[in-house]
């Protein structure tokens, strides 16, 4: 309900905040809209933001207070923001820090359902376009902007830079720090007593407590050295230890790792001697005459007598192969189809084909996620476990993944495990609208072996089988060399 003037202005004295090319200000009444009919904010949200009135030509604008008064005549209590007193201050913006919370969980769970291009269109007005921004919407061109109405606080001018376009971390930043600024001024100082009596007093006083002031300025003065001489002690306290456990265990040891001096090593002044080769003829080598014939053995066992040896040994011997350096290398048969090159299928990113799905065994699946379930349009029929049949595998190991989704209207929990056993689960959100059911994920699915796996979104449409068709992308990133990547997939109780 506006129904009191509280600010109005020009706008060519103003900056306006555009977000994905739409000019905030022309969105303005659609916006607080929005916050009122949500069930998360509702109109007391909306009450912290001024309403607004163009003229026609849109160079003015007025700003009402968006509520009713509290007093019975009808009138507020309105207040500045450079009159009001310092609690008044800290109040508004204790109420400001919790509206500026709500509005920013508000816009990121609108970034995650994103039904319509309103709710993408508002979500970044709250968070803006890339997710990296602080409520871009309702910032406001300076202090003089801000009033306290009932001891409320109201924004007027909000969608508005100020001439220098400047911006901070949160709309509210700069109140904040003004009013840490008032909080840590000095007080000022107490004239000096000029009477003979209040010198005495005085005097005595700092004579009773000099000992005192001294010791706290002391500590003052000094606790920095203190802080910065922490680390020297607890270094000094290892060395200590350390020595004790080398005096205790180790006496045998050197006290600290010794290297060689190799700069100062001469490898020229060896000594070499050289040993007497003995004088040996060869008739001191000569071997015993054995008159004993030693039987020839081939290598099945048979004993061969030396006639035959020789009388085999006139064929001709053919020259031997040399075999490869590697003795392992197992000999190929090209007409064996085993050891046939196989080409590898292209990553072109596309789905995968169907029939490969199909042929999976479902012998043992439970009921699959039909199309009476989507058109109910009902979120509750997605509570429970729900398994995935899809053709999905591990980019590093090509085996295949098992997919599993486990939901509690609308929330869930998505859990990848691949054949090594690891596990891998991150939070999901799953809705239904307009016969079409969809799955995205918040974050990285985080996996029991420390690493993280880039969780894809789901979308099911109704079937020809009376159950759902549903495709699996993976978003292009640096993980998965920059494409995109899609799967069909079934999901079944």
């Amino acid at each position: 309900m506006a129904s009191k003037l509280l600010n109005r202005g020009e706008l060519i004295n103003y900056k306006a905040v555009g977000v994905d090319g739409v000019i905030v200000w022309q969105k303005a009444d659609a916006f607080i809209n929005s916050i009122k009919n949500s069930s998360e904010l509702g109109p007391k949200i909306a009450e912290y933001l001024a309403v607004p009135s163009f003229t026609q030509d849109a160079s003015k604008v007025d700003w009402y207070i968006p509520f009713a008064s509290k007093n019975g005549d009808g009138q507020y209590d309105v207040v500045t923001w450079q009159a009001a007193s310092f609690d008044e201050k800290r109040k508004a913006l204790s109420e400001l820090k919790v509206f500026n919370q709500k509005l920013l969980d508000y816009g990121l769970n609108l970034e995650a359902r994103s039904i319509t291009s309103n709710d993408k269109l508002y979500a970044h007005f709250l968070i803006g376009a890339d997710g990296n921004k602080n409520l871009p919407a309702i910032e406001y061109p300076n202090e003089n902007c801000l009033f306290i109405v009932d001891g409320r606080p109201v924004i007027t001018f909000w969608g508005f830079y100020g001439e220098d376009g400047k911006t901070y971390r949160t709309p509210f930043t700069r109140a904040q720090n003004s009013l840490i600024a008032a909080e840590a001024a000095p007080v000022p100082a107490v004239p000096v007593a000029t009477t003979a009596a209040a010198t005495a007093a005085a005097a005595t006083a700092g004579a009773a407590t000099a000992g005192v002031v001294a010791t706290e300025s002391f500590w003052c003065r000094h606790k920095w050295c203190f802080l910065l001489g922490l680390p020297l002690l607890l270094l000094l306290l290892a060395l200590l230890l350390y020595l004790l456990w080398w005096w205790l265990f180790a006496r045998n040891l050197p006290l600290f790792k010794v290297y060689p001096d190799l700069a100062n090593l001469d490898f020229n002044k060896g000594v070499v001697t050289e040993s007497p080769i003995p004088n040996v003829t060869a008739t001191d080598l000569a071997l015993p005459n054995l008159e004993t014939t030693i039987p020839l053995v081939d290598t099945d066992g048979h004993v061969v007598y030396p006639n035959a040896l020789l009388e085999e040994s006139d064929a001709p011997i053919e020259d031997a192969v040399v075999p490869a350096d590697d003795a392992n290398t197992p000999i190929v048969d090209p007409n064996d189809e085993a050891n046939t090159p196989i080409d590898e299928p292209k990553d072109d990113g596309k789905l995968p084909n169907v029939d490969d799905l199909n042929s999976l065994d479902k012998s043992k699946d439970g009921p699959a996620l039909s199309n009476e379930d989507l058109n109910s349009n009902d979120i509750s029929k997605l509570n429970g476990v729900w398994k995935v049949n899809s053709n999905i595998v591990d980019r590093d190991t090509n085996k295949p993944l098992q997919l599993q989704y486990d939901f509690k209207d609308g929330e869930g929990t998505a859990t990848i495990t691949t054949k090594s056993g690891v596990k891998c689960r991150g939070p999901v959100k799953g809705g239904l609208s307009g016969g079409a059911l969809s799955i995205d994920s918040e974050s990285e699915a985080e996996c029991t072996d420390g690493s993280v796996y880039n969780m894809p979104s789901v979308k099911c449409k109704p079937g020809e089988n009376g159950n759902s068709n549903c495709v699996s992308t993976y978003k292009s990133s640096k993980s998965n060399n920059g494409k995109e990547y899609e799967f069909m997939m079934n999901l079944h109780r």
